[in-house]
């Protein structure tokens, strides 16, 4: 069960943003087809998840000789993101639009434990910034946005203490996941692209809540690969 911690939420997301803003570490290519440097983003991605797992979790810190089951993990945070539901979806047929979530690139059964764990990082990391914007934060409750946050953040941690070097050392081609990677940035990309505009409304944001809260569903094949024991269908490490 993740709880949280009133007076250091606000902080963490905060700084959380700060980072983001300032394009410390690691900044998303302005093009899907121009994959990004992978050890600056491992770095920001360790500091920040640290920070927010201790900050705003009273949770022990998840080592990776505990094994973790993402799929429960993710169904959480599933569950924590459909408490955010403000309006009907039904109310925001006209919103709706096909963002495209690539679900053959991202068959989870065609992975190592190692790639998969990486491909779930980035998708838990564009998560965690989505949710973390202002017009996030604008337009979700708060009491109902940080237990969502910090479930993540929790989740990102696990990942990050078992990828650790061996993540930061490869980029996503020495993954063998580049195709993979490049079509989930493009995905998370026009995601973005629908709640960043100028004027958008509640019903842009509800059609991404409910968006990814299906690609979550929708990665389970994923979740499992990155939760095999040691042991499971040969060695977990590439």
């Amino acid at each position: 069960m993740v709880t949280r911690e009133a007076s250091s939420v606000p902080m963490c997301r905060a700084m959380f943003r700060e980072s983001v803003s300032e394009n410390v570490g690691f900044s998303p290519p302005d093009s899907p087809d121009q994959p990004a440097p992978c050890f600056p983003m491992a770095l920001l991605l360790s500091l920040v998840v640290a920070l927010a797992a201790l900050s705003c979790c009273s949770v022990g810190s998840l080592g990776c000789d505990q094994h973790v089951d993402h799929v429960e993990m993710t169904k959480n945070n599933s569950e924590l993101l459909s408490k955010l539901e403000r309006t009907a979806p039904s109310s925001c047929l006209e919103n709706r639009r096909n963002f495209r979530f690539p679900s053959d690139a991202l068959n989870g059964s065609q992975f190592q434990k190692t790639q998969a764990m990486a491909i779930l990082q980035e998708m838990l990391w564009q998560t965690l910034k989505l949710f973390s914007t202002d017009h996030s934060s604008a337009v979700w409750n708060q009491t109902l946005l940080d237990p969502l946050l910090c479930g993540l953040s929790v989740q990102l941690n696990h990942l990050g203490a078992c990828l650790g070097e061996k993540r930061a050392e490869k980029d996503p081609a020495a993954l063998g996941i580049e195709g993979p990677w490049l079509a989930l940035k493009k995905y998370f990309m026009n995601i973005r692209l629908k709640v960043t505009k100028e004027e958008f409304s509640d019903c842009d944001w509800e059609v991404v809540r409910v968006e990814i809260g299906r690609a979550l569903s929708l990665s389970k094949t994923l979740q499992e690969r990155a939760s095999m024991k040691v042991g499971d269908l040969g060695s977990w490490l590439k």
